[in-house]
């Protein structure tokens, strides 16, 4: 069975810090991997056999490879969680974190009718949205290989905090689906 058109070609991703704007990263970045965090086990011997011992749960990791710089340096001043407004300015080093929210969005939806990651999917279509709440800005690094000037930023969640609220979601319909997704409220 062939896949579904939408897990290919194209996606949109959406990066919000809290109580900020949105920045769409679709046309910006070429790879993605997303690393759910392990939920490994280790084996305790005993008198008759041996019984599973569970470890945490690991961070989620996300990391976006070959992303190009955008105006203002957003990748930066994300980083050292600076604002970036104007045509000009300098983003100094800082010790403060800010948490993000991440949202990637497969769709077979007519992409014209979509701008962000965040938005409403009408009925009748496939989607699949993955949304990482409270997450940091954890590396940033640039390179300029073959001549062009390149970054790779990694953000990391829990995925559940400590009140045992989810912060990693997965949203999803089919085009069989009498309802689509929502459109996320802001972050």
């Amino acid at each position: 069975m062939a896949a579904p058109k939408l897990w290919y070609d194209r996606c949109w991703v959406t990066i919000t810090p809290k109580g900020g704007s949105n920045l769409e990263l679709a046309a910006k970045t070429k790879d993605i991997t997303i690393n759910y965090g392990d939920k490994d086990i280790e084996l305790i011997d005993v008198n008759s056999g041996q019984i599973a011992k569970f470890n945490r749960r690991e961070m989620v990791e996300i990391t976006f490879d070959d992303v190009i710089p955008l105006y203002g340096d957003v990748w930066n001043a994300g980083y050292e969680a600076a604002d970036v407004s104007g045509t000009e300015g300098t983003i100094s080093a800082s010790l403060e974190r800010k948490q993000f929210r991440i949202v990637i969005l497969w769709t077979d939806a007519d992409p014209s009718t979509i701008s962000s990651a965040t938005d409403a999917i009408p009925a009748g279509t496939n989607a699949r949205r993955l949304i990482i709440e409270d997450a940091y800005f954890t590396s940033w690094e640039e390179n300029w290989r073959d001549l062009v000037l390149m970054g790779g930023a990694t953000f990391k969640a829990v995925a559940v905090d400590e009140t045992g609220t989810a912060k990693v979601k997965v949203e999803y319909c089919t085009d069989a689906s009498a309802t689509g997704l929502s459109a996320l409220s802001s972050y």
